[in-house]
């Protein structure tokens, strides 16, 4: 994109910030809608992805499932589960994946990966055994309720995308 487009779309984002007749979103809305439409006939991915990047607006603490798997990929040391492990573990104890407007999956799964990666062994320490012999669910439950700490968190302007510099 040029120069100028990109400083003519961040003059009409400016114009969208400031309170207006109902009629100004409609009018971005129609426009956008037109493009998404124009993009997904050559590349439906590409809109799906732009979704993903627009949902962080819904939720205090989000996430794309693309980021996530970036962030996770670099943690050392890594948490003992997959994406897919984590979310059997959240369904088989009940637990939730994502509370409006505090966290969505993708955050809650990265916050618990961290709090795992860099807190297990005090964790473990103030529950008075080694991680080893921590069953599983409990270490799980504990880890979990430690990240509904830190997404629910009010006092703080400091998000996930923050933490992460996404």
């Amino acid at each position: 994109m040029t120069k100028e487009i990109q400083e003519r779309l961040d003059a009409l984002f400016e114009i969208l910030k400031t309170p207006r007749k109902d009629s100004t979103i409609d009018i971005f809305k129609t426009a956008v809608s037109e493009m998404m439409d124009f993009v997904y006939q050559r590349d439906p991915s590409m809109v799906q992805t732009w979704l993903d990047d627009l949902g962080a607006v819904e939720w205090q603490n989000y996430i794309t499932r693309k980021e996530a798997e970036a962030i996770i990929s670099k943690m050392v040391p890594a948490a003992p589960w997959t994406l897919e492990q984590w979310d059997r573990m959240i369904e088989t104890n009940e637990l939730n994946r994502e509370e409006a407007p505090f966290y969505n999956p993708y955050a809650f799964f990265v916050v618990m990966s961290t709090i795992y990666a860099d807190h297990a062994q005090t964790l473990a320490k103030i529950m008075g055994q080694a991680v080893d012999d921590i069953p599983e669910n409990e270490f799980f439950k504990s880890v979990y309720t430690l990240a509904l700490d830190r997404l629910k968190k009010s006092d703080t302007d400091i998000t996930v995308r923050n933490w992460y510099n996404l």
